[in-house]
């Protein structure tokens, strides 16, 4: 028998008969309320127009009404959702990365890098360097965005070095200069110690700078928690959830055995925290002509590139492990000979390469490796972290109850997370399915 929907309840005749409420009244009501819902939908845009202005959201900041279905209603009132997503990271992004040529031209101008110009952010304000303009005509048209006008460095003078890296891994005379330019760099940057841990912006008036490395590590470890929180592809079933949990609880607990006593308030060095092979340029013999993002950060974080090899971060294991070694070790013996080269005076008594060789030895480098990667830390911990205790992955089963103490309610979470996946399977295959392809499998 037919029936009729009544506060997301399918009723029929014999039910509403047997209520003692007026269902008809009951219905008329519903039937208004969801006329009354599609008429304040159709003025979706005024909503969104009055928040932004209470909020004062800029142009970058996105601002959209929920679709109806995801409103809330009650009796007498009706809550609409307001998606907002307010983007301080263009601003930040440019403040950061100007605050870092204003850095590198006044302090490191033995490093090339690409002249600025100019620069501007979504406020409006805007600034040119003294020669580019004379003072008497130094109003600019402003631009809806952040932006930074740089020197382009074309194909003629140089390319990114992740272009011809396969092609040339094994040439010998380009790795040296490659290992030598990114040393002298990475030496040219340390010279100075600086008394937080933060990037350089241009005109600071927030951000969070960090006296210690405990702090700077633990916000660090909870911005990956929130990561695994909020990341709808973070787990693939219950026990993998909670070995994850799992995972990070045992690597906060793990964090003190690589951050040194003796520095852990400083000094701190001026470092490069995105050295992957597409962020820096090189010549055709692989002298290196551009860096970018710059940060001051514990010494023990300095570190060879792991990308040297080939390899990913989380795959440094077995044969792979014996090659990054060797060539980590021909990086430091480079590093060396650009200290025994340089002529400029360092402001602390930091041993770099002793440092770094420590860091090795140590282990620091894999739990300085899984603060830094949002991907590989999981088999970067599992491979290098839990051994220098004498365990290995087969404990985390065995200590999956520990994922009790990563949150509060945990199994409210793990059910939270385990949803998200499923949610996102089913609408992964639907896309594969529109698009023709063979179902998901498990």
């Amino acid at each position: 028998m037919a029936g009729i929907a009544l506060h997301n309840q399918l009723r029929t005749l014999k039910s509403a008969a047997r209520e003692e409420t007026d269902f008809l009244l009951a219905v008329r009501h519903q039937r208004d309320a969801d006329g009354f819902r599609q008429r304040i939908a159709r003025e979706s845009k005024s909503i969104a127009a009055v928040v932004r202005h209470h909020l004062r959201l800029g142009n970058d900041d996105s601002c959209v009404v929920l679709p109806p279905e995801a409103w809330i209603q009650g009796g007498l009132n009706l809550c609409i959702l307001v998606d907002v997503v307010h983007i301080p990271t263009i601003n930040e992004k440019v403040a950061c990365e100007v605050g870092a040529y204003a850095w590198m031209q006044e302090h490191c101008a033995d490093i090339r890098i690409p002249h600025l110009y100019a620069f501007g952010f979504t406020s409006g304000t805007h600034f040119a360097h003294i020669h580019q303009r004379p003072c008497w005509d130094m109003c600019t048209p402003s631009a809806s965005t952040a932006y930074m006008l740089l020197e382009h460095i074309g194909p003629k003078t140089g390319q990114m070095l992740s272009a011809t890296l396969a092609q040339h891994r094994r040439d010998s005379p380009r790795q040296d200069r490659l290992f030598r330019g990114l040393a002298r760099v990475m030496l040219s940057l340390a010279r100075l110690p600086q008394p937080h841990i933060g990037s350089f912006r241009f005109n600071a008036t927030d951000g969070t700078l960090y006296q210690s490395t405990d702090t700077f590590a633990s916000d660090m470890l909870t911005m990956h928690d929130n990561y695994l929180l909020h990341y709808r592809h973070a787990v693939r079933n219950d026990m993998d959830a909670r070995e994850r949990m799992t995972n990070r609880t045992l690597l906060r607990a793990a964090m003190h055995h690589f951050i040194p006593p003796d520095r852990r308030n400083g000094p701190f060095l001026v470092q490069l925290t995105d050295i992957y092979q597409s962020n820096i340029f090189v010549d055709d013999d692989w002298n290196v002509l551009d860096l970018e993002r710059i940060c001051a950060l514990p010494a023990e974080m300095l570190a060879v590139p792991y990308w040297l090899t080939g390899c990913t971060i989380d795959d440094i294991v077995g044969s792979e492990y014996e090659s990054f070694d060797q060539a980590r070790q021909q990086f430091l013996a480079a590093m060396e000979e650009e200290i025994k080269c340089t002529t400029r005076p360092v402001a602390h008594d930091i041993p770099i390469i002793c440092t770094m060789q420590d860091s090795w030895s140590s282990k620091a480098v894999w739990f300085w490796a899984c603060i830094t990667s949002i991907n590989g830390w999981l088999f970067v911990f599992e491979d290098h972290i839990l051994p220098k205790f004498g365990a290995d992955r087969r404990l985390i089963p065995n200590l999956s109850r520990a994922s009790a103490l990563w949150t509060e309610g945990i199994d409210a979470v793990v059910k939270a997370k385990v949803d998200d996946e499923d949610k996102y399977r089913g609408e992964l295959r639907s896309l594969f399915a529109l698009a023709g392809s063979p179902e998901l499998q498990g």
